[in-house]
């Protein structure tokens, strides 16, 4: 499943209600707005990985409820009964890439987002680094590429 949440900190509850009613074992959200030195959130009986700003993304949006600039930021919630790591975070643009194991079957998972106002060369960068991700048989691209 993927979302975009907009401030994921204020939706956790939201979240936490239709993963748990839908049984999903796989979510990606966009636009968390999670910026250093804000605590990531956990998902009770998932593992989480989660993305920050990264230091050259040059959109900001307001933030959650304070109305000061917030990161886009993604995260991945993997159901805990799937063994899962982190298999990339890159920092020149908002991807990240974690394996899990489906049956003794590695699944590569990557979530993208692209902000609509992102510069020429944030967007070759992002562009570049989407390409040069190797992709496996069993490979999931998802995200919000505006």
């Amino acid at each position: 499943m993927l979302l975009n949440a907009r401030c994921l900190n204020l939706k956790m509850h939201l979240l936490e209600s239709l993963i748990k009613l839908e049984n999903i074992n796989i979510c990606a959200v966009t636009e968390t707005w999670f910026k250093p030195p804000e605590r990531t959130p956990a998902l009770p009986g998932y593992n989480a990985y989660h993305t920050l700003q990264p230091p050259n993304l040059d959109h900001n949006p307001k933030g959650c409820d304070d109305r000061t600039p917030k990161g886009e930021g993604i995260s991945i919630f993997i159901k805990d009964i799937h063994t899962s790591r982190l298999v990339a975070q890159h920092n020149t643009s908002e991807i990240l890439q974690v394996q899990l194991s489906l049956d003794k079957i590695a699944v590569h998972v990557v979530a993208c987002y692209r902000s609509p106002t992102m510069s020429q060369d944030s967007h070759s960068a992002f562009l570049d680094t989407l390409e040069n991700i190797k992709v496996q048989p069993n490979t999931i691209i998802l995200g919000d590429f505006n």
